[in-house]
């Protein structure tokens, strides 16, 4: 019969006289040995991450495709590199790369710390085919290393920026809808969260010549940009209406400058309100402050029911507002107004044709 000690194993033991083998309490699993290295270059260098298994849509050429890197002409320069305890970290002098997109990293240099749930980038500069970005720190947190596989749903962002000129092509290698996009903004704040989810509560945004914005945000859904949903707060915003009409015809090409110069004054506007909504169906509401009055409003632009155009609802408050001004007319001087407009914009090959409802 088969019999079992607890302290020695089984009595077949015994017999065949196998001690039981001691627990090593030393032993551990094979990694890498604590090291430290003044300088390393690489040159030449092509890295490919292929994850076979995942079943990706076709990216257009310009695209970054997250489950199929290429990562080819790869120089870099480190030094003070140093892993110990499972952590590396070393200063990156210099570093330039291009992806199998077309994408170009043109120009990085950063202090660069990893762990097992942290790559992070401090005193960042970095300079893509489009963009120039600076950063006190550019940080991508996750739980475990096959979360790259899911770039844009698990990889969670952290972003500190300054002094950074962002080219919305360079959105466009994430998000393919802008890659055509050639709006440019200098960027000052935090911005923290995943591709998915990005949020920020103080956010200075500066555009042309004219247009300073400092907003809080929360955008939910990218990359897909057509079903993202954006809720703004715009905490001060100081801008001219010719700058709006570019900015807004950047997102909307069917919107023409010429169209925001027909039915809107060339005066300059300070903001405060809130907006959110799709780039397809957008609600907003706040205080406009000029010169010639201040304005509240309700507005709302979304696709007609024919979806042939768009419809665009707004309703204006105002009082003491310079009416002769916006009429170019010397006969009205300021007066109180309380109207709504109800508008349907239909894209020709020819500009645009306006059918309008003026209730006042």
């Amino acid at each position: 019969n088969l019999q079992i000690d607890s302290s020695k194993g089984s009595n077949l033991a015994k017999i065949f006289r196998i001690e039981p083998k001691p627990v090593d309490t030393t032993y551990k699993s094979w990694g890498l040995p604590d090291m430290a290295v003044n300088d390393i270059t690489i040159r030449n260098f092509h890295f490919i991450l292929h994850n076979k298994g995942t079943d990706t849509i076709v990216k257009p050429y310009g695209c970054m495709n997250y489950a199929h890197f290429d990562l080819y002409d790869i120089d870099v320069r480190l030094t003070r590199a140093k892993y110990e305890a499972k952590k590396l970290t070393c200063r990156i002098r210099s570093l330039t790369c291009k992806d199998s997109c077309g994408y170009e990293v043109k120009a990085l240099n950063s202090d660069y710390f990893m762990d097992s749930t942290q790559i992070r980038f401090d005193n960042l500069f970095l300079k893509d085919s489009y963009s120039t970005v600076n950063a006190r720190y550019l940080s991508f947190g996750y739980t475990k290393g096959r979360d790259i596989n899911d770039y844009v749903n698990k990889i969670v962002m952290g972003a500190d920026f300054f002094n950074t000129t962002l080219d919305f092509r360079t959105v466009g290698v994430y998000a393919p809808t802008l890659k055509d996009n050639r709006l440019q903004m200098l960027i000052d704040g935090e911005v923290i969260g995943p591709v998915r989810d990005l949020r920020s509560k103080d956010l200075r945004v500066r555009m042309g010549d004219s247009t300073d914005v400092r907003v809080g945000v929360a955008i939910t859904g990218l990359p897909n940009i057509d079903s993202t949903y954006f809720n703004f707060t715009f905490k001060d915003v100081n801008t001219i209406m010719p700058e709006v009409a570019e900015i807004v015809s950047s997102f909307a090409p069917s919107f023409k400058r010429e169209t925001f110069d027909k039915i809107v004054p060339d005066v300059r506007l300070n903001v405060q309100g809130i907006a959110y909504g799709t780039l397809s169906d957008v609600y907003s509401t706040g205080t406009i402050t000029t010169r010639i009055g201040d304005i509240d409003y309700h507005a709302q632009t979304y696709p007609d029911l024919k979806g042939n155009g768009r419809d665009v609802s707004i309703e204006i408050g105002a009082e003491n507002l310079d009416l002769g001004h916006i009429t170019s007319s010397e006969l009205l001087g300021k007066g109180t107004l309380s109207t709504a407009i109800n508008i349907n914009i239909l894209p020709q090959d020819v500009g645009m044709i306006f059918n309008g409802k003026l209730d006042s």
